[in-house]
């Protein structure tokens, strides 16, 4: 036996046809018994030909003469030599694959035609077997082993018991695999695996996971085949979970990218179970199975089927689209037909039991959202919109949308904006159901608003600084609307509002602010249809209403330089404001203004306020600084805000006891102060910011009470190296309403939430708020709000569990009632399968985007 330095065999083909092969051998030691191969030259020669040609030449190769065989190939190469030039030029490039084999020892048989290998190395591409006995049938070029076999490349290594490589076709099969993807971070056992051409797996009869394997693995799955390609998808069939030794889950096929960017698959599946006290509100348990299609790069779809155990089994749709630039557009469906029949007696039902019984039990629920944002040209925008709901109940019911309100309207926006003018024309439609009922489907007895009805409406600001050094800046508005009430009213609105801005400063210390606007409201054309009487004519409403604010300011501070800490300075800043504020009270025709114009109520408000904050300047580092405040070098020179007090007083001109009363809209209940006593609450409010730290409270002193009535605390941050804590603290004494009419409700709570990590991997978390008022609360629930979890978060999945129990209350006939919501759920994430991201489309420079996933895990969410 002889010893061969190297035995190269080099493969190149054009598509799927052989045409060039050539075999040689380097420095091959002549005299051996059994191996006649033909002595070849360090010169490395290349012979070109078609598949007749090597059929021709094998023969030869089994010629006892080693000369004739050097002649016979050397004639052979001559004779095609100008056909193959004129065939090279002819045919398009060649897709070359180099395969070398290299070895301690190797056999040449010439009866079987084969070579075999002791201890040898095959490298094909990136791809490297290694083996203590391998076998190369030359004329079907098919290197063959058995045995201990290792293989890796530049993202894969494994151990395989059988390989076959075939160098035509270009594909590796191994048997008996144990194979680490270190591109998709899995551990493969497999009976079976096929590497194609471009690095594709195919693989059969395997269990895969991403965590290391060792005695007992968390979590695999099991496939009867499963096919990974690289930068695109990886597809398992008959996947079965395992958690530990027990299968728990089964799915005919999943499917997830192995690319960061959007590709059709799978969505992670949430199997929840949704419960309440409220009857009609319990669900059951809900599987939805999420499918994410990527129709091309400028749109794509996600179908989500659900099954419901109390309902039915409902469709999520969602499309997003964004084919032109600057156009954006997304629409969203839910629907399902209820398999049993609703109960009218278990329903908020504002119908009598005679209507209700007339009713479908069965009806069609669904939700439907319609988006469209498109650019005309760079100044102007068109923008499309149409929401409906079935009823008033089915966002309430399966979205879990606390304060749905359920809506029907469409609306249609042309906007242009120039240098001088912003304008835009709206036709619209609305219609707004009053109660929170199933059956609130009826537009004669539950509709309010406007009814349903297109009109337009035009809108738009001119205006612009007078000159440089005089700014003064004009602004026009101009709306038009065609309306028809909710009591039959028609008509035409017409609304003028020019305004102006004026500031300026005085002596340089000192700046003034102007801001004022007049609105001139017409109501024309009004007519109201009375029943047995017909449409009759309605006289003309207008009215006149001006608001102005005007503010005086300044700035006094002072810097404190710093030679050693975080901070090279510190800034004290304070700012004194003195501001009036004026709404003009004048009476607004009713009901016109709270269906077509927000209602404005009265205001003459002065107040005076002093701000103080302290600035520091970070540090370039150096002596003094450590830890975490070195950290504060690499933005040497920003500014932070470390601490802001704030000191507000307002006086309240229409709370003085010979105010006139309102001629306007007033206010909905009791404000802050009694008649007569126009000195509001002082008001301290501020908060502090440290490193691992950030504290906000307010106090609202009351002169007249002589106390603090109402009042609010919060800290947030790190309690240790691995626990972050927040809590809060908030009060007030009596539901009142602020002097631009918000509504302030009585309050006494405490809220609070953490998350502590319990060593290694385990960690838990809590939240909730406690209700504090002086009565009984809501269900006898002081705790009206709780979630407790548990993670196990491990390198390769994540177990969290968690309880959750919510106070919340509903509408019905008009009284606000109270249920119970309880959640106890189980959520397993499998690392490395479960894709992030959903659904995108280009952006305004119609690009797609950078990043998009769609992947399949096991049930996100398992919950009892």
């Amino acid at each position: 036996m002889k010893r061969g330095k190297a035995l190269y065999l080099q493969s190149y083909s054009r598509g799927s046809h052989p045409l060039l092969h050539t075999l040689f051998a380097n420095s091959v030691e002549k005299g051996a018994e059994a191996l006649r191969l033909p002595r070849m030259t360090r010169k490395r020669q290349n012979y070109t030909g078609s598949k007749d040609l090597i059929d021709f030449v094998d023969p030869l190769r089994r010629m006892g003469s080693l000369w004739g065989m050097m002649r016979a190939i050397r004639i052979g190469m001559l004779s095609v030599a100008c056909l193959a030039g004129a065939m090279w030029g002819a045919l398009p490039a060649a897709q070359a694959l180099e395969v070398r084999i290299e070895a301690e020892r190797f056999i040449l048989d010439r009866e079987k035609n084969t070579i075999s290998y002791q201890n040898g190395r095959l490298q094909a591409g990136g791809l490297t077997f290694f083996a203590s006995r391998m076998e190369l049938d030359i004329k079907a070029r098919i290197a063959r082993s058995s045995g201990l076999i290792r293989f890796q490349s530049d993202k894969m290594f494994g151990s395989a018991a059988e390989m076959e490589f075939d160098m035509v076709r270009q594909v590796a099969r191994l048997k008996q695999v144990r194979l680490f993807d270190a591109e998709h971070g899995l551990f493969i056992q497999a009976r079976e695996i096929a590497i194609l051409p471009g690095g594709q797996l195919r693989i059969r009869q395997c269990t895969f996971t991403t965590c290391r394997p060792g005695v007992s693995v968390p979590w695999r799955f099991s496939a009867s085949e499963l096919t990974l390609r690289p930068n695109a998808l990886a597809m398992a069939w008959n996947p079965t979970l395992y958690l530990g030794p027990v299968p728990v889950f089964w799915l005919p096929v999943i499917i997830w990218p192995t690319v960061r960017e959007r590709r059709t698959g799978v969505l992670p599946p949430t199997l929840e179970r949704d419960g309440s006290s409220l009857q009609r509100l319990d669900l059951g348990f809900r599987l939805k199975v999420p499918v994410f299609i990527d129709l091309d790069v400028d749109h794509d779809l996600t179908l989500a089927p659900e099954a419901i155990e109390n309902r039915g089994h409902a469709l999520g749709l969602e499309y997003n689209y964004a084919f032109l630039p600057g156009m954006r557009g997304k629409f969203t469906v839910f629907g399902l037909k209820e398999k049993d029949p609703r109960n009218p007696a278990l329903e908020n039902d504002i119908l009598d039991p005679g209507e209700a019984a007339l009713r479908d039990p069965r009806p069609l629920r669904f939700l439907l959202d319609w988006e469209h944002n498109q650019a005309l040209g760079e100044a102007s925008r068109l923008v499309l919109s149409y929401r409906h709901s079935s009823d008033g109940q089915v966002g309430r019911e399966y979205k879990g949308i606390t304060q749905f309100r359920p809506f029907q309207s469409y609306q249609a926006t042309l906007s242009n904006q120039t240098s001088w003018i912003d304008s835009f024309l709206t036709f619209e439609q609305n219609a707004d159901y009053q109660d929170e009922s199933f059956y609130s489907d009826h537009a004669g007895a539950t509709d309010r608003g406007l009814r349903p009805r297109l009109f337009p409406r035009f809108s738009g600001v001119l205006g612009g600084v007078v000159s440089d050094w005089f700014p003064l800046a004009l602004e026009l508005g101009l709306e038009g609307v065609q309306f028809e009430a909710s009591e039959d009213v028609s008509g035409n609105l017409g609304v003028i509002s020019p305004g102006l801005s004026l500031p300026i400063a005085l002596g340089g210390a000192y700046t003034f602010r102007l801001t004022a606007r007049r609105h001139f409201v017409d109501y024309t054309g009004l007519t109201q249809f009375v029943s047995g009487s017909g449409t009759q004519a309605i006289e003309d409403q207008s009215f006149q209403l001006t608001e102005a604010e005007a503010e005086l300011s300044t700035t006094y501070a002072r810097t404190y330089p710093q030679s050693e800490g975080r901070f090279d300075a510190l800034k004290h800043r304070i700012v004194p404001r003195l501001i009036f504020r004026q709404v003009e009270d004048v009476a607004q025709p009713e009901p016109l203004t709270d269906l077509l114009l927000r209602a404005r109520v009265a205001q003459r408000l002065a107040v005076l306020r002093l701000d103080n904050t302290l600035l520091g300047r970070l540090a370039g580092g150096g002596a003094g600084v450590s830890g975490t405040e070195k950290a504060a070098s690499a933005n040497a020179g920003d500014v932070r805000e470390l601490l802001s007090i704030n000191l507000i007083q307002r006086y309240n001109f229409l709370r003085e006891a010979d105010a006139d009363p309102l001629q306007g809209p007033g206010f909905s209940g009791d404000q802050e102060t009694d008649p007569g006593e126009p000195l509001l609450p002082l008001i301290l409010e501020g908060q502090a910011k440290g490193a691992a730290y950030t504290l906000r409270f307010r106090l609202d002193y009351h002169h007249q009470q002589d106390r603090l009535t109402r009042a609010s605390l919060s800290w947030a941050g790190q309690a240790g190296p691995h626990m972050s804590l927040s809590a809060g603290y908030g009060f007030n004494a009596f539901t009142h309403f602020t002097p631009d009419n918000k509504l302030v409700p009585e309050s006494n709570s405490f809220n609070f939430a953490g998350e502590m990590a319990l060593g290694g991997a385990l960690s838990m978390g809590f939240s909730g708020r406690f209700n504090l008022l002086d009565r009984a609360p809501p269900l006898d629930k002081r705790l009206d709000r709780s979630l407790l979890f548990l993670e196990y978060n491990p390198a390769c999945y994540a177990v969290r569990l968690s309880v959750e129990e919510t106070v919340n209350t509903v509408l019905e006939n008009g009284q606000e009632s109270f249920f119970v919501n309880r959640r106890v759920a189980l959520t397993f994430n499998l690392r490395g399968l479960v894709g992030g991201g959903k659904t995108a489309t280009r952006n305004e420079n119609n690009t797609p985007p950078a990043r998009q996933t769609a992947a399949l895990g096991p049930p996100a969410r398992c919950g009892i």
